[in-house]
């Protein structure tokens, strides 16, 4: 899932305390790997009235704050339809990933921010 050996690394070293919960360690680490290389973007397609939208927007928000990093970008498909043509989205709302201009993560379910930092952390090359 996580980051293991970055948790059991920084334990062993005394960088940070046993005590620290194993989600809040991979998020540290995380961050670290994300501000070294700025070059994934989160990218949420949505539309107004779009009640699975505001929750899904809701999650994103909370994961940009642990990981302010992360580049978001909200993209809303009635304003800016040859975006979401583009992306091929046929329906709202739509989380993509993106590391250097390639999708490499896509949800069309309202996540949770446990499931969403998963994805991250999946993704994020060591």
């Amino acid at each position: 899932m996580f980051d293991v050996f970055l948790c059991s690394h920084l334990a062993l070293t005394g960088q940070i305390s046993t005590t620290i919960s194993p989600t809040l360690v991979a998020v540290t680490g995380l961050k670290h790997r994300l501000y070294a290389e700025k070059t994934m973007i989160l990218q949420l397609f949505t539309q107004p009235f779009c009640a699975p939208c505001v929750r899904t927007r809701q999650v994103v928000h909370r994961v940009h704050e642990l990981l302010p990093e992360l580049q978001i970008q909200e993209i809303d498909v009635v304003r800016d339809w040859q975006a979401g043509q583009a992306a091929a989205v046929s329906s709202t709302p739509v989380i993509r990933l993106l590391e250097q201009d390639q999708v490499i993560f896509r949800s069309a379910a309202v996540p949770t921010v446990n499931q969403l930092l998963t994805a991250i952390a999946a993704h994020r090359k060591m």
